[in-house]
C-alpha cells in the first residue's frame, strides 16, 4: 500500500516537469541582454545605431557627454530607448576610462590614435576621448600606409609578428614581393592580413606602398 501512495505522489511532480519542458519548447525565455563582444573575430564590427536590448549588458559603465547619459562595455555604446536601451552611434567628444584589449594604436601624421570597431579614440587626462575619424590627406604619405592599402614585401623573407616589437614572437613568414592589406599602424609597424587571409605585424621599412593601379 506504502508503494501505492508513493507512486501516486510521484505522477503530478512528473507530469509538472513534462508540462515545464513543453512549455519551455513552444515559448523560449526572453533574452534580457544581447551581448555584442566580439567572440575570436580578428576585427571587431561596431553594431548598427538602434539595435535594440531590454536590458545593458552587466559590468557597463555610465558615460555622461553633456546632458546626455549613455552607457558604455567593452567598446559599445547604449542609450535609453523605450522600452529599454538601444545601441548608439559612439558620441564625439564621450570619455571612457578603458578601451578593450583589442583596440590598436596608430599613427596618423604627428597624431596617435586608438581604434577598435572603426571607433577613433586620442588619449585624455582621465581616459580615452572619442574622436572624428582622421580624413585621409589628398597627398598620401609614404612613410605610412592606409587602412586598406596594399603594400609589398621588399626583401627576401619577412618575419610575421603577433603584436608590434621585435620583442614579440614569430608567428609567420612573407616572401619577397608577397602583397600584404593594412589593417592599421603603430609607428614603425603595420598590423596586416598575409595571403592566406591571416593577420600579423610586419616592420614598415621592409614594405613599400603599391600605388592604385590606373583605369580606363
Amino acid at each position: 500500500m506504502k508503494t501505492g501512495l508513493l507512486r501516486k505522489c510521484q505522477m503530478p511532480a512528473l507530469k509538472m516537469v513534462v508540462l515545464c519542458l513543453l512549455m519551455s519548447m513552444v515559448w523560449p525565455l526572453p533574452i534580457w541582454a544581447q551581448d555584442f563582444r566580439p567572440k575570436g573575430r580578428p576585427r571587431p564590427i561596431y553594431p548598427p545605431a538602434g539595435v535594440r536590448v531590454k536590458a545593458l549588458p552587466a559590468g557597463h559603465r555610465p558615460i555622461h557627454v553633456g546632458p546626455l547619459v549613455y552607457f558604455y562595455l567593452d567598446g559599445i555604446f547604449y542609450k535609453h530607448s523605450s522600452p529599454g536601451y538601444a545601441v548608439a552611434a559612439a558620441p564625439i567628444g564621450a570619455v571612457v576610462p578603458v578601451l578593450p584589449a583589442p583596440a590598436v594604436l596608430i599613427t596618423i601624421g604627428a597624431m596617435t590614435y586608438y581604434t577598435y570597431a572603426d571607433v577613433y579614440y586620442q588619449r585624455a587626462p582621465d581616459g580615452y576621448r572619442v574622436v572624428p575619424p582622421p580624413v585621409k590627406p589628398t597627398k598620401a604619405d609614404r612613410a605610412m600606409a592606409w587602412e586598406g592599402d596594399q603594400i609589398q614585401v621588399t626583401v627576401p623573407i619577412l618575419n610575421v609578428r603577433s603584436s608590434p616589437g621585435t620583442e614579440h614572437p614569430v608567428i609567420k613568414e612573407v616572401q619577397l614581393g608577397d602583397i600584404l592589406v593594412v589593417q592599421a599602424s603603430s609607428s614603425d609597424w603595420y598590423y596586416v592580413k598575409l595571403p592566406d587571409a591571416s593577420l600579423g605585424w610586419v616592420m614598415v621599412k621592409f614594405t613599400a606602398l603599391l600605388k592604385p593601379k590606373a583605369m580606363g
